[in-house]
Protein backbone atom coordinates (compact mmCIF):
# COMPACT_ATOMS: atom_id res chain seq x y z
CA UNK A 1 0.00 0.00 0.00
CA UNK A 2 1.31 3.47 -0.88
CA UNK A 3 2.63 5.54 2.00
CA UNK A 4 -0.07 8.22 1.43
CA UNK A 5 -2.84 5.81 2.40
CA UNK A 6 -1.19 4.80 5.67
CA UNK A 7 -2.66 6.20 8.87
CA UNK A 8 -1.26 9.61 9.76
CA UNK A 9 -1.88 8.96 13.46
CA UNK A 10 -1.44 5.84 15.54
CA UNK A 11 -4.84 6.36 17.13
CA UNK A 12 -6.72 6.03 13.83
CA UNK A 13 -6.71 2.19 13.79
CA UNK A 14 -7.94 2.27 17.40
CA UNK A 15 -10.80 4.54 16.38
CA UNK A 16 -11.79 2.23 13.52
CA UNK A 17 -11.61 -0.75 15.87
CA UNK A 18 -13.83 1.02 18.40
CA UNK A 19 -16.44 1.82 15.74
CA UNK A 20 -16.30 -1.77 14.49
CA UNK A 21 -16.86 -3.14 18.01
CA UNK A 22 -19.74 -0.72 18.56
CA UNK A 23 -21.42 -1.87 15.34
CA UNK A 24 -20.79 -5.53 16.23
CA UNK A 25 -22.23 -5.28 19.75
CA UNK A 26 -25.26 -3.27 18.61
CA UNK A 27 -25.95 -5.65 15.73
CA UNK A 28 -25.62 -8.74 17.93
CA UNK A 29 -27.94 -7.33 20.60
CA UNK A 30 -30.59 -6.46 18.02
CA UNK A 31 -30.31 -9.93 16.48
CA UNK A 32 -30.77 -11.48 19.93
CA UNK A 33 -33.40 -9.22 21.47
CA UNK A 34 -34.79 -7.00 18.73
CA UNK A 35 -36.38 -7.34 15.33
CA UNK A 36 -33.04 -8.07 13.58
CA UNK A 37 -33.72 -5.32 11.01
CA UNK A 38 -31.42 -2.71 12.56
CA UNK A 39 -28.95 -5.47 13.38
CA UNK A 40 -28.83 -6.53 9.73
CA UNK A 41 -28.10 -2.96 8.64
CA UNK A 42 -25.36 -2.59 11.26
CA UNK A 43 -23.76 -5.87 10.20
CA UNK A 44 -23.59 -4.57 6.64
CA UNK A 45 -22.13 -1.28 7.89
CA UNK A 46 -19.37 -3.38 9.46
CA UNK A 47 -18.25 -4.34 5.96
CA UNK A 48 -17.25 -0.77 5.14
CA UNK A 49 -15.27 -0.29 8.34
CA UNK A 50 -13.50 -3.64 7.95
CA UNK A 51 -12.61 -2.83 4.33
CA UNK A 52 -10.97 0.43 5.41
CA UNK A 53 -9.03 -1.43 8.11
CA UNK A 54 -7.96 -4.02 5.52
CA UNK A 55 -6.65 -1.32 3.17
CA UNK A 56 -4.99 1.02 5.67
CA UNK A 57 -3.81 -1.01 8.68
CA UNK A 58 -1.29 -3.75 9.22
CA UNK A 59 -2.63 -7.18 8.38
CA UNK A 60 -2.47 -8.43 11.97
CA UNK A 61 -4.80 -5.59 13.02
CA UNK A 62 -7.36 -6.70 10.44
CA UNK A 63 -7.09 -10.32 11.61
CA UNK A 64 -7.52 -9.35 15.26
CA UNK A 65 -10.47 -7.06 14.50
CA UNK A 66 -12.14 -9.74 12.38
CA UNK A 67 -11.68 -12.34 15.12
CA UNK A 68 -13.03 -9.94 17.76
CA UNK A 69 -16.08 -9.30 15.56
CA UNK A 70 -16.85 -13.02 15.34
CA UNK A 71 -16.49 -13.46 19.10
CA UNK A 72 -18.76 -10.50 19.81
CA UNK A 73 -21.41 -11.68 17.37
CA UNK A 74 -21.35 -15.20 18.79
CA UNK A 75 -21.59 -14.37 22.49
CA UNK A 76 -23.60 -11.13 22.41
CA UNK A 77 -26.22 -12.81 20.20
CA UNK A 78 -26.85 -15.57 22.78
CA UNK A 79 -24.17 -17.90 21.40
CA UNK A 80 -25.73 -17.68 17.95
CA UNK A 81 -23.84 -19.82 15.45
CA UNK A 82 -25.79 -18.18 12.64
CA UNK A 83 -24.62 -14.69 13.66
CA UNK A 84 -21.00 -15.86 13.84
CA UNK A 85 -21.13 -17.65 10.47
CA UNK A 86 -22.84 -14.71 8.82
CA UNK A 87 -20.17 -12.49 10.37
CA UNK A 88 -17.57 -14.67 8.64
CA UNK A 89 -19.40 -14.08 5.34
CA UNK A 90 -19.26 -10.33 5.98
CA UNK A 91 -15.53 -10.48 6.68
CA UNK A 92 -15.02 -12.17 3.31
CA UNK A 93 -17.29 -9.56 1.71
CA UNK A 94 -15.20 -6.77 3.25
CA UNK A 95 -12.07 -8.23 1.65
CA UNK A 96 -13.86 -8.48 -1.71
CA UNK A 97 -14.93 -4.85 -1.32
CA UNK A 98 -11.37 -3.80 -0.53
CA UNK A 99 -9.89 -5.70 -3.48
CA UNK A 100 -12.41 -4.31 -5.99
CA UNK A 101 -11.78 -0.78 -4.70
CA UNK A 102 -8.03 -1.35 -4.95
CA UNK A 103 -8.55 -2.28 -8.61
CA UNK A 104 -10.37 1.04 -9.16
CA UNK A 105 -13.66 -0.59 -10.11
CA UNK A 106 -16.83 1.43 -10.70
CA UNK A 107 -19.17 1.75 -7.73
CA UNK A 108 -21.89 -0.36 -9.35
CA UNK A 109 -19.35 -3.16 -9.92
CA UNK A 110 -18.26 -3.01 -6.27
CA UNK A 111 -21.88 -3.15 -5.07
CA UNK A 112 -22.60 -6.15 -7.30
CA UNK A 113 -19.43 -7.94 -6.11
CA UNK A 114 -20.45 -7.46 -2.45
CA UNK A 115 -24.03 -8.41 -3.31
CA UNK A 116 -22.93 -11.67 -4.95
CA UNK A 117 -20.63 -12.54 -2.05
CA UNK A 118 -23.27 -11.90 0.60
CA UNK A 119 -25.99 -13.72 -1.34
CA UNK A 120 -23.89 -16.85 -1.93
CA UNK A 121 -22.47 -16.76 1.60
CA UNK A 122 -25.87 -16.35 3.23
CA UNK A 123 -27.28 -19.18 1.11
CA UNK A 124 -24.42 -21.47 2.16
CA UNK A 125 -24.79 -20.59 5.85
CA UNK A 126 -28.55 -21.14 5.75
CA UNK A 127 -28.10 -24.46 3.90
CA UNK A 128 -25.51 -25.73 6.39
CA UNK A 129 -27.57 -24.83 9.46
CA UNK A 130 -30.80 -26.05 7.88
CA UNK A 131 -29.28 -29.43 7.05
CA UNK A 132 -27.60 -29.62 10.48
CA UNK A 133 -31.07 -29.52 12.08
CA UNK A 134 -31.94 -32.72 10.24
CA UNK A 135 -34.00 -31.08 7.49
CA UNK A 136 -34.08 -32.43 3.96
CA UNK A 137 -32.48 -30.42 1.16
CA UNK A 138 -34.40 -32.21 -1.58
CA UNK A 139 -35.99 -29.63 -3.94
CA UNK A 140 -39.50 -31.03 -3.42
CA UNK A 141 -39.11 -30.92 0.37
CA UNK A 142 -37.81 -27.36 0.25
CA UNK A 143 -40.72 -26.33 -1.95
CA UNK A 144 -43.20 -28.00 0.40
CA UNK A 145 -41.60 -26.18 3.36
CA UNK A 146 -41.84 -22.87 1.53
CA UNK A 147 -45.48 -23.48 0.60
CA UNK A 148 -46.28 -24.45 4.17
CA UNK A 149 -44.72 -21.23 5.46
CA UNK A 150 -46.78 -19.01 3.19
CA UNK A 151 -49.91 -21.06 3.91
CA UNK A 152 -49.32 -20.44 7.63
CA UNK A 153 -49.48 -16.72 6.96
CA UNK A 154 -52.99 -16.96 5.56
CA UNK A 155 -54.69 -18.01 8.82
CA UNK A 156 -53.80 -14.88 10.88
CA UNK A 157 -54.42 -12.67 7.84
CA UNK A 158 -57.83 -14.30 7.37
CA UNK A 159 -58.70 -13.40 10.97
CA UNK A 160 -57.71 -9.78 10.28
CA UNK A 161 -59.95 -9.77 7.19
CA UNK A 162 -62.88 -11.16 9.19
CA UNK A 163 -62.49 -8.52 11.88
CA UNK A 164 -62.28 -5.81 9.22
CA UNK A 165 -65.52 -6.98 7.57
CA UNK A 166 -67.28 -7.27 10.94
CA UNK A 167 -66.28 -3.71 11.77
CA UNK A 168 -67.97 -2.28 8.67
CA UNK A 169 -70.98 -0.09 9.42
CA UNK A 170 -74.58 -0.99 8.62
CA UNK A 171 -74.61 1.75 5.98
CA UNK A 172 -71.83 0.00 4.10
CA UNK A 173 -73.64 -3.35 4.20
CA UNK A 174 -76.83 -1.62 3.07
CA UNK A 175 -74.98 -0.17 0.10
CA UNK A 176 -73.68 -3.58 -0.98
CA UNK A 177 -77.12 -5.16 -0.53
CA UNK A 178 -78.45 -2.87 -3.24
CA UNK A 179 -76.29 -4.89 -5.62
CA UNK A 180 -77.28 -8.25 -4.06
CA UNK A 181 -73.92 -8.58 -2.29
CA UNK A 182 -74.28 -10.15 1.13
CA UNK A 183 -71.85 -9.96 4.02
CA UNK A 184 -70.78 -13.56 3.40
CA UNK A 185 -70.10 -12.81 -0.28
CA UNK A 186 -68.09 -9.73 0.67
CA UNK A 187 -66.06 -11.69 3.21
CA UNK A 188 -65.39 -14.46 0.69
CA UNK A 189 -64.22 -11.91 -1.88
CA UNK A 190 -61.83 -10.30 0.61
CA UNK A 191 -60.48 -13.68 1.69
CA UNK A 192 -59.81 -14.71 -1.90
CA UNK A 193 -58.05 -11.40 -2.58
CA UNK A 194 -55.88 -11.90 0.49
CA UNK A 195 -54.93 -15.44 -0.54
CA UNK A 196 -54.09 -14.26 -4.07
CA UNK A 197 -51.95 -11.50 -2.59
CA UNK A 198 -49.99 -13.97 -0.43
CA UNK A 199 -49.52 -16.29 -3.43
CA UNK A 200 -48.20 -13.40 -5.52
CA UNK A 201 -45.77 -12.43 -2.73
CA UNK A 202 -44.47 -16.02 -2.77
CA UNK A 203 -43.95 -15.87 -6.52
CA UNK A 204 -42.10 -12.56 -6.12
CA UNK A 205 -39.73 -13.96 -3.48
CA UNK A 206 -36.74 -14.13 -5.90
CA UNK A 207 -37.16 -10.48 -6.85
CA UNK A 208 -37.60 -9.33 -3.25
CA UNK A 209 -34.54 -11.36 -2.20
CA UNK A 210 -32.33 -9.80 -4.87
CA UNK A 211 -33.71 -6.37 -4.03
CA UNK A 212 -32.94 -6.82 -0.32
CA UNK A 213 -29.40 -8.16 -0.89
CA UNK A 214 -28.56 -5.28 -3.23
CA UNK A 215 -29.79 -2.74 -0.69
CA UNK A 216 -27.70 -4.41 2.01
CA UNK A 217 -24.64 -4.41 -0.28
CA UNK A 218 -25.20 -0.74 -1.03
CA UNK A 219 -25.25 -0.03 2.72
CA UNK A 220 -21.90 -1.79 3.05
CA UNK A 221 -20.32 0.17 0.19
CA UNK A 222 -21.79 3.44 1.47
CA UNK A 223 -20.38 2.66 4.92
CA UNK A 224 -16.96 2.20 3.31
CA UNK A 225 -17.25 5.52 1.47
CA UNK A 226 -18.36 7.42 4.60
CA UNK A 227 -15.63 5.81 6.70
CA UNK A 228 -12.99 6.75 4.11
CA UNK A 229 -14.12 10.38 4.14
CA UNK A 230 -14.43 10.51 7.93
CA UNK A 231 -10.88 9.23 8.36
CA UNK A 232 -9.50 11.38 5.50
CA UNK A 233 -8.35 8.45 3.39
CA UNK A 234 -9.94 9.95 0.26
CA UNK A 235 -7.14 8.61 -1.94
CA UNK A 236 -8.65 5.14 -1.49
CA UNK A 237 -11.73 6.02 -3.55
CA UNK A 238 -11.44 5.06 -7.22
CA UNK A 239 -12.90 8.42 -8.31
CA UNK A 240 -13.42 11.84 -6.77
CA UNK A 241 -17.14 11.56 -7.54
CA UNK A 242 -17.64 7.85 -6.94
CA UNK A 243 -21.28 7.16 -7.77
CA UNK A 244 -23.56 4.43 -9.05
CA UNK A 245 -23.48 4.55 -12.84
CA UNK A 246 -25.08 1.47 -14.46
CA UNK A 247 -24.42 0.45 -18.05
CA UNK A 248 -26.66 1.51 -20.91
CA UNK A 249 -27.93 -2.07 -21.57
CA UNK A 250 -29.01 -2.33 -17.92
CA UNK A 251 -30.89 0.96 -18.23
CA UNK A 252 -32.55 -0.06 -21.48
CA UNK A 253 -33.61 -3.41 -20.00
CA UNK A 254 -35.06 -1.64 -16.98
CA UNK A 255 -36.97 0.83 -19.16
CA UNK A 256 -38.45 -2.05 -21.17
CA UNK A 257 -39.30 -4.09 -18.07
CA UNK A 258 -40.89 -1.09 -16.35
CA UNK A 259 -42.99 -0.29 -19.43
CA UNK A 260 -44.13 -3.90 -19.71
CA UNK A 261 -45.06 -3.97 -16.03
CA UNK A 262 -47.07 -0.75 -16.35
CA UNK A 263 -48.97 -2.13 -19.36
CA UNK A 264 -49.50 -5.73 -18.23
CA UNK A 265 -50.67 -4.78 -14.73
CA UNK A 266 -53.88 -3.43 -16.25
CA UNK A 267 -54.80 -6.82 -17.69
CA UNK A 268 -53.78 -9.55 -15.26
CA UNK A 269 -52.28 -9.33 -11.78
CA UNK A 270 -51.13 -12.94 -11.61
CA UNK A 271 -50.13 -14.08 -15.10
CA UNK A 272 -46.87 -16.03 -15.32
CA UNK A 273 -45.28 -13.54 -17.70
CA UNK A 274 -46.22 -10.57 -15.50
CA UNK A 275 -44.70 -12.29 -12.47
CA UNK A 276 -41.43 -12.78 -14.38
CA UNK A 277 -41.50 -9.10 -15.39
CA UNK A 278 -42.17 -8.04 -11.79
CA UNK A 279 -39.26 -10.13 -10.50
CA UNK A 280 -36.93 -8.50 -13.05
CA UNK A 281 -38.32 -5.09 -12.11
CA UNK A 282 -37.59 -5.67 -8.42
CA UNK A 283 -34.11 -7.07 -9.14
CA UNK A 284 -33.09 -4.03 -11.22
CA UNK A 285 -34.84 -1.42 -9.08
CA UNK A 286 -32.27 -0.62 -6.32
CA UNK A 287 -29.59 0.89 -8.55
CA UNK A 288 -32.24 2.74 -10.58
CA UNK A 289 -33.67 4.18 -7.37
CA UNK A 290 -30.25 5.64 -6.55
CA UNK A 291 -30.01 7.06 -10.08
CA UNK A 292 -33.55 8.41 -9.76
CA UNK A 293 -32.75 10.33 -6.57
CA UNK A 294 -29.66 11.75 -8.26
CA UNK A 295 -31.76 12.86 -11.24
CA UNK A 296 -34.35 14.39 -8.91
CA UNK A 297 -31.64 16.35 -7.11
CA UNK A 298 -30.26 17.60 -10.45
CA UNK A 299 -33.70 18.73 -11.61
CA UNK A 300 -34.39 20.55 -8.34
CA UNK A 301 -31.11 22.42 -8.83
CA UNK A 302 -31.98 23.34 -12.44
CA UNK A 303 -33.59 26.81 -12.76
CA UNK A 304 -36.03 25.79 -15.51
CA UNK A 305 -37.01 22.39 -14.12
CA UNK A 306 -37.16 23.26 -10.41
CA UNK A 307 -40.74 24.61 -10.39
CA UNK A 308 -42.29 21.65 -12.22
CA UNK A 309 -40.45 19.16 -9.98
CA UNK A 310 -41.64 20.95 -6.84
CA UNK A 311 -45.23 20.75 -8.10
CA UNK A 312 -44.83 17.02 -8.78
CA UNK A 313 -43.36 16.47 -5.31
CA UNK A 314 -46.25 18.36 -3.68
CA UNK A 315 -48.76 16.23 -5.59
CA UNK A 316 -46.88 13.09 -4.52
CA UNK A 317 -46.95 14.11 -0.84
CA UNK A 318 -50.69 14.83 -1.07
CA UNK A 319 -51.21 11.46 -2.75
CA UNK A 320 -49.26 9.69 0.03
CA UNK A 321 -51.67 11.11 2.61
CA UNK A 322 -54.90 10.30 0.74
CA UNK A 323 -54.07 7.41 -1.64
CA UNK A 324 -50.79 5.82 -0.49
CA UNK A 325 -51.48 2.51 -2.27
CA UNK A 326 -51.62 4.38 -5.57
CA UNK A 327 -49.20 7.25 -5.02
CA UNK A 328 -46.24 5.18 -3.77
CA UNK A 329 -46.04 2.76 -6.75
CA UNK A 330 -46.49 5.64 -9.19
CA UNK A 331 -43.79 7.65 -7.41
CA UNK A 332 -41.34 4.73 -7.51
CA UNK A 333 -42.18 4.11 -11.16
CA UNK A 334 -41.55 7.73 -12.15
CA UNK A 335 -38.40 8.08 -10.05
CA UNK A 336 -36.68 4.93 -11.30
CA UNK A 337 -37.81 5.49 -14.90
CA UNK A 338 -36.37 9.01 -14.79
CA UNK A 339 -33.08 7.76 -13.35
CA UNK A 340 -32.70 4.97 -15.91
CA UNK A 341 -33.58 7.31 -18.77
CA UNK A 342 -31.06 9.97 -17.71
CA UNK A 343 -28.22 7.46 -17.29
CA UNK A 344 -29.08 5.82 -20.63
CA UNK A 345 -28.89 9.21 -22.39
CA UNK A 346 -25.55 10.01 -20.70
CA UNK A 347 -24.13 6.59 -21.60
CA UNK A 348 -25.26 7.05 -25.22
CA UNK A 349 -23.62 10.49 -25.36
CA UNK A 350 -20.37 9.08 -23.98
CA UNK A 351 -20.43 6.28 -26.54
CA UNK A 352 -21.04 8.70 -29.39
CA UNK A 353 -18.22 10.94 -28.17
CA UNK A 354 -15.78 8.02 -28.12
CA UNK A 355 -16.75 6.99 -31.65
CA UNK A 356 -16.26 10.53 -32.96
CA UNK A 357 -12.65 10.63 -31.76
Amino acid sequence: MNQQTKPSANLRPLGLTAVLCLFSISAALDLAYGKAIIGSFLMMAMIGVLAVIFLTCERYIFVLDAAATLVILFFAANSSLFAALFGLVLIIASMILAQTVRKKKEKVSVVLAVCFTVFIGYALVWTILYAADGNSLAPNDLLDRLNAYFDSLKAPLAEVVRRSVDSLSEEVFAYYQKYDITKEMLLQSYLESMENYVDIMQMLLPGFSLFAVQVMAYIGVTSFEKTVKATHYDALLPEVRWRLYPSQPACVIYLIVTSLYAILSFFSASSAFLLVVMNLWLALMPVMLACGFRSLKARLAHPRLRRSMIVILILFVIGIFFMPDVALPIGIFMLTFMGAQDVSVMRAAESAKKKSK
